[in-house]
């Protein structure tokens, strides 16, 4: 998928995800070089500084753990004093852009993929931040919600 692309799923999924005292951002940088150790280490810098090299806050994480953090976020809801309340056709809209996201994130999951995480960010209903690291392309994915 291009960037332009997911860009449009992920404002989509901002707007179906706004709510009673409740909002999401989400983020991405796809990593094109990252066979140079050297220049992948540099980019993270640039984009991504809690996965650096010498960053102490990542830790790897297994896949299952990983989409578990993915859905507990895009399956949120809230409550009462703060949430979403989709009516039938806002749930279906948002379940079709959660589906494209998740394909996104798909095409960076290999067998050989190594998925690390950061410590979640406080004062949020819900939060995570990912690098999903390959030798060829490399995803870094975060997304939260608040107030």
């Amino acid at each position: 998928m291009k960037s332009e692309y997911i860009k449009a799923i992920i404002n989509k999924l901002e707007k179906l995800m706004y709510g009673h005292n409740y909002q999401v951002y989400f983020s991405f940088h796809i990593f094109t070089n990252c066979s140079n150790k050297s220049e992948f280490n540099n980019e993270i810098n640039k984009h991504c500084i809690e996965f650096s090299e010498d960053s102490q806050n990542k830790t790897p994480i297994e896949l299952d753990d990983f989409w578990k953090r993915i859905n507990y976020g895009l399956n949120y809801r809230g409550d009462t004093t703060a949430g979403l309340h989709l009516d039938q056709h806002k749930e279906k809209e948002l379940e079709k852009a959660t589906n494209e996201y998740i394909s996104f994130i798909n095409e960076f999951i290999k067998p050989t993929t190594i998925i690390y995480s950061t410590i979640a960010q406080e004062g949020i209903y819900w939060s995570y931040s990912f690098l999903l690291r390959n030798d060829d392309k490399s995803l870094y994915i975060s997304g939260c919600a608040e107030d």
